[in-house]
């Protein structure tokens, strides 16, 4: 899914993350025009999540791991972002990602 541009600049994109209630992956987004981008995980929950990047949407890493509603800033060089629940036990996780260009 790739971002769209928030309204009234062409410099700022947000997107829907998907964030599952389950140990599994989530969806990636295309964040490949930005420079910059935060991960949002919202929702109240009891699980782990990780928060993978990766360049061509087969190699994933690690880039930060959230056990409660967060706003983590990621600095690292990618075109996808993706969450992956790594333990589950209760509650409704979710995010969005903004990216940022110069």
């Amino acid at each position: 899914f790739p971002m769209t541009a928030m309204a009234g600049t062409n410099t700022r994109g947000q997107a829907a993350l998907e964030v599952p209630a389950s140990v599994a992956a989530g969806a990636p987004i295309d964040i490949g025009r930005y420079e910059r981008f935060t991960v949002y995980i919202t929702g109240a929950f009891d699980a782990t999540i990780d928060i993978q990047v990766s360049a061509d949407d087969t190699n994933w890493i690690t880039a930060a791991t959230v056990t409660a509603a967060s706003a983590t800033a990621i600095a690292l060089d990618a075109n996808y972002v993706r969450t992956k629940t790594t333990a589950y036990t209760s509650g409704a996780p979710a995010g969005y990602v903004i990216g940022s260009r110069s």
